[in-house]
């Protein structure tokens, strides 16, 4: 999986290979997990069994028609269901999915415990930096103070950057918004580093720590590598 020539070539290989570390990465909330998938193109589903990280599994093939496949994928579609272990912290499920998911290139919703279902993620990065803006009501303080600021959006070679910029009436330019310094990284506000629309570092990108109002989302083979709890970036040439 490593020669990038025989990635391109076969890119149906690096998709499965994330698949699988995904699939891995539910282990740390979860013992029991069960996969049910199915492909428009085949005329059957199959269904992955995993009771433990190191203990046995089960693949079954599924007909279409059947009651055991979930009617929420019909067709086509993959259900994952997860029995979250009683040690696990899922307090919130909202906050946690709109602290992890920042831009999913699906739609993607959730509903707890009979609430109203809530849509998670943003379209951009720069729209994801606006809408943090204004929660902190920032925007607002500014045009009242009679100044001014903007987010600006770049995009190279896969990554997308956006930032926020305040104008200085003194100096006559526009510079960085900072970050109060008291600032926890472990907040869920939309700033940090994103690997294919999944936020995996919360500092200011290009910083240590949080500096400047800004995130990032790299998508496509120059993306940098995770690890398998998405926790951090490996070091790899597309990370450097």
């Amino acid at each position: 999986y490593q020669d990038d020539q025989f990635r391109k070539q076969h890119p149906q290989f690096s998709a499965i290979s994330r698949f699988g570390i995904g699939v891995l990465s539910t282990f740390m909330i979860a013992d029991d997990i069960e996969v049910t998938t199915c492909h428009p193109d085949e005329s059957l589903a199959r269904q992955l069994s995993l009771r433990s990280l190191h203990g046995r599994y089960l693949v079954r093939l599924l007909e279409k028609d059947s009651a055991e496949l979930p009617a929420e994928i019909g067709n086509h579609g993959t259900y994952i269901k997860l029995h979250v272990r009683a040690d696990a912290d899922l307090a919130d499920p909202v906050k946690m999915l709109q602290k992890w998911v920042l831009f999913p290139r699906c739609r993607v919703s959730v509903t707890s415990n009979g609430e109203p279902e809530q849509s998670i993620g943003f379209l951009t990065p720069k729209d994801a930096l606006m809408q943090e803006l204004d929660n902190r009501g920032i925007i607002k303080q500014k045009t009242a103070d009679h100044s001014s600021v903007k987010v600006e959006e770049r995009t190279k070679n896969g990554i997308t950057v956006a930032y926020a910029l305040e104008y200085s009436s003194y100096f006559k330019e526009w510079s960085f918004m900072t970050m109060p310094r008291s600032e926890d990284e472990a907040t869920t506000t939309n700033v940090g580093t994103c690997i294919e629309g999944m936020r995996v570092e919360f500092s200011s990108p290009g910083y240590n720590g949080r500096s400047i109002f800004a995130v990032a989302n790299a998508v496509g083979p120059t993306a940098p590598k995770t690890n398998v709890a998405r926790s951090g970036l490996e070091t790899t040439p597309e990370r450097r």
